[in-house]
């Protein structure tokens, strides 16, 4: 269902497997991380969150989430990184956010 063309279909599928836990469905889930549809993309971030540690094999995927244009996507890959816990999510998690803080109209031109 994750590959459905139906975007409800997959909406719903990801919800569901993001309540029932393991790293298998981590792996499935993650490529819906880049769905074209904005909403599967925020439900895929929520079910990650909620599988905590059980998301770690698929780190790499949320660290490219941290690049999401949709905000909550990315908000939801930073508590993501945060839940993992290991050493490696929480420097990527460092990294990003030491990033982040820059604002992006501040420029030579317009130091203010």
């Amino acid at each position: 269902m994750l590959s459905d063309a139906s975007v409800t279909s997959r909406r719903n599928a990801i919800d569901a497997l993001g309540v029932t836990g393991g790293e298998d469905i981590a792996t499935a889930l993650a490529p819906c991380l880049s769905d074209n549809d904005e909403w599967t993309c925020r439900n895929t971030a929520l079910a990650l969150l909620r599988l905590g540690p059980d998301a770690a094999p698929v780190q790499n995927s949320i660290v490219a989430a941290l690049a999401s244009e949709n905000r909550y996507v990315s908000a939801k890959a930073v508590q993501t990184l945060k839940r993992l816990g290991t050493q490696s999510a929480q420097q990527a998690l460092l990294d990003y956010l030491f990033t982040a803080r820059w604002c992006p109209k501040t420029s030579a031109a317009s130091s203010f």
